[in-house]
């Protein structure tokens, strides 16, 4: 072990988490998103820029009185840094207050010896993510490559001790119950593996934000939530449209708006965001949340200013009719939801904060969906067939398995858990529910037809079997124990 090391591993021992202090005393926080660097980037500049950025946010902190941090998310360079190497760039002091994003898009081996060198360094804030492909890569090629799913993430940050203080993600920003519910059991699964906070997909609908608090609470789950807000941009608004950011939408009614804040002039448009910004930010925060993360903010100079804006709102909005009359009269003029018939997992949202005691939140659940006779056969032929399938061979009636399900030859079947359908078929071969970039209506944002998961949740739904939705599917290359039950399997 080299001097450097050692003075890593000395100053992470003696340091305050400021990031997580912050969060268990309830002070409202600003994350302030930054993106590692391409693999075009020299190490030296990508310093001094990492440098620079951080000096400028804990100035503005200190100034406003508004605490805030980075939050460092991978490029989606291949070539690109890391989160946890860019974070190194600073000293290990000031490195331990902010947060790493890992991604699991360089697969299982490269996101672990990140949380090693994370461990190590005294980087302690982690959140683990699927990640997305790299840009212009084909269905093909997603699917040859080894994703490392978050829940599998969460399970070896935990193994580690208790030394991280490890959150997860979830997009609330869905309209259909079959696409909704599996997001919120897979988050309930990464909560179980050890997610001490939870961080949103970008979005604009404040209902849906309040949705996730309100199921939360629903299941008596109080960790910390925070709500992510994307500073647009003409270009990046254009990227969102484009489909280059998965999982973050722009309805159709707001694209509207947009245009018409555009058609003055680029300042005007600007001052339009920012003061959209300012509402969401209040809004969080007299809705619960713990912290927003602000992303789409690239230059010290606006990091610096989206800390004072943020903090003279939430001076400004100190109720939460006060904060209801002024985003009506901003940002509620813009339809969020796709259509009519978008799902509301709750009524009477945004007419309150909270949720009244003495009324509780009416659920609404899903209609069951239409099924044939002819699919029902199927499924239950599938069901006799199949239904203990986790506990045999992975290669026990193959054939059939093939014909009837698709099935990929995997090393492991989840036919039994799963519907009696095979979550290979999700480019990303995720296991445990879907990744964040669904699109709103159910459909898989990277081929054509809908989202595994989002199937399996109609069939569950249909065979009133919804509840095993939230266990967890055994661990990716972990073999059966003794008694035939996967590891990692919630019982």
């Amino acid at each position: 072990m080299n001097a450097n090391q050692l003075k890593i591993q000395f100053g992470a021992s003696e340091h305050v988490n400021h990031f997580k202090e912050a969060l268990d005393h309830g002070e409202f926080v600003l994350l302030l998103e930054c993106v590692s660097p391409g693999g075009d980037v020299a190490p030296e500049t990508a310093g001094e820029l990492l440098a620079a950025l951080h000096r400028s946010v804990a100035e503005a902190a200190e100034e406003f009185h508004q605490k805030s941090f980075l939050a460092v998310t991978d490029c989606d360079d291949p070539l690109g840094m890391r989160s946890v190497d860019y974070l190194l760039r600073l000293p290990p002091e000031e490195a331990a207050d902010h947060v790493a994003y890992l991604s699991g898009a360089q697969g299982d081996a490269r996101v672990k010896e990140q949380i090693d060198l994370a461990a190590a360094s005294g980087i302690v804030n982690c959140v683990c993510v699927t990640g997305n492909p790299a840009p212009g890569e084909t269905l093909r090629q997603i699917r040859k490559r080894e994703f490392s799913e978050s829940v599998e993430q969460l399970h070896y940050l935990t193994g580690k001790g208790g030394a991280f203080h490890a959150g997860c993600v979830v997009n609330p920003f869905l309209y259909s119950a079959w696409s909704l519910y599996p997001q919120f059991f897979k988050m309930m699964k990464k909560i179980h593996a050890g997610a001490q906070f939870v961080v949103t997909q970008a979005g604009w609908d404040m209902v849906r934000l309040q949705t996730l608090r309100w199921y939360l609470a629903e299941r008596s789950c109080f960790v910390p939530t925070v709500a992510r807000l994307m500073f647009l941009t003409p270009e990046r608004v254009e990227e969102i449209r484009a489909g280059h950011m998965p999982g973050i939408r722009i309805s159709d009614d707001f694209q509207g708006i947009l245009d018409k804040e555009l058609r003055f002039s680029r300042a005007q448009f600007e001052a339009a965001q920012w003061r959209r910004i300012e509402l969401q930010a209040a809004g969080c925060r007299l809705l619960g949340y713990s912290a927003v993360q602000l992303g789409g903010v690239t230059t010290s100079a606006q990091a610096k200013y989206a800390v004072e804006r943020i903090a003279a709102a939430l001076r400004e909005f100190q109720n939460f009719d006060q904060w209801l009359e002024a985003y009506n009269s901003y940002l509620a003029v813009a339809e969020m939801p796709p259509d009519s018939e978008s799902f509301f997992l709750y009524d009477r949202t945004l007419q309150r904060a909270y949720p009244d005691e003495l009324a509780p939140p009416r659920r609404n659940e899903p209609k069951l969906p239409q099924i044939g006779v002819l699919e029902k056969f199927f499924w239950q032929v599938k069901e006799v067939l199949f239904r203990h399938a986790s506990s045999r061979p992975a290669s026990s009636r193959m054939l059939l398995k093939f014909l009837l399900a698709g099935c990929r030859n995997c090393e492991f079947c989840t036919l039994g858990e799963t519907m009696e359908i095979c979550v290979m078929h999700c480019p990303e071969k995720l296991r445990n529910g879907p990744c964040g970039g669904v699109l709103p209506d159910g459909s898989c944002c990277f081929q054509n037809g809908k989202c595994v998961h989002d199937q399996i949740m109609r069939t569950a739904c249909w065979r009133n079997r919804v509840p095993e939705l939230e266990d967890d599917l055994f661990l990716r290359g972990e073999s059966p124990d003794e008694n035939n039950t996967p590891q990692g399997k919630v019982k």
